[in-house]
């Protein structure tokens, strides 16, 4: 997902790294899926169900918090992160890496109101799975992630 034009350095490191691709997806796939069943355990945590029929490369996973307000999902970012779970929020008003809504976009001369997406964008998370992560780690990750959710999310 990068936009950049490849250079011939660029393009002589990667080949090498084309014959892995699909282990590593398969890699992704298989941590993404751990987190995604651990997390689908959590009543305040909704899940993106994907068609049958799709392929994903799993190398992040998206979901919601349900049943709170900005404060909770504020409280549960900070609660994850200070426990070294670093997840992203679709939701802050200024772009924070790579999560950035339209209304922060400054080369937008004119913002529309877009109620329905801000609510969504509101309780959307997001979070990085790097291979270096080993399965126990990502059933670690999935812990601390419940762990906080039932402490600061009401169960709905």
């Amino acid at each position: 997902n990068f936009s950049l034009r490849m250079s011939n350095l660029v393009a002589a490191l990667l080949r090498p790294q084309l014959a892995d691709l699909d282990v590593q997806c398969r890699r992704w796939n298989e941590r993404h899926d751990l987190l995604a069943a651990e997390l689908a355990k959590v009543p305040q945590i909704r899940i993106p169900r994907r068609p049958a029929k799709e392929g994903y490369v799993g190398s992040s996973l998206q979901f919601s918090l349900t049943g709170t307000n900005l404060d909770g999902v504020e409280q549960f970012l900070h609660g994850c992160a200070a426990r070294g779970v670093e997840i992203k929020w679709f939701g802050s008003r200024e772009p924070v890496g790579f999560t950035s809504s339209w209304e922060s976009w400054a080369y937008v001369a004119t913002r529309q109101s877009l109620p329905k997406t801000r609510k969504v964008l509101d309780f959307m998370c997001d979070f990085r799975i790097p291979l270096t992560f080993s399965l126990e780690d990502c059933r670690t990750i999935a812990a601390v992630i419940r762990q906080v959710a039932g402490a600061v999310l009401a169960p709905h």
